[in-house]
């Protein structure tokens, strides 16, 4: 069975997180600011790729 990354990543997180084992902390202000100006940046690289035009 395949398992995305994203799916077993998230299961790692909330094992090893504040809400089970509390084996690592997790500042969530931050985490919301870091994926917040990752999904610009990525928005930002998809619209300045180049397009080819295959006429």
């Amino acid at each position: 069975m395949i398992i995305p990354n994203s799916i077993l990543a998230g299961f790692i997180g909330f094992i090893i997180g504040p809400n089970f084992l509390n084996l690592i902390k997790v500042d969530v202000n931050f985490l919301g600011k870091l994926i917040y100006h990752l999904m610009a940046i990525g928005f930002i690289s998809l619209s300045l790729r180049k397009i080819e035009n295959f006429n």
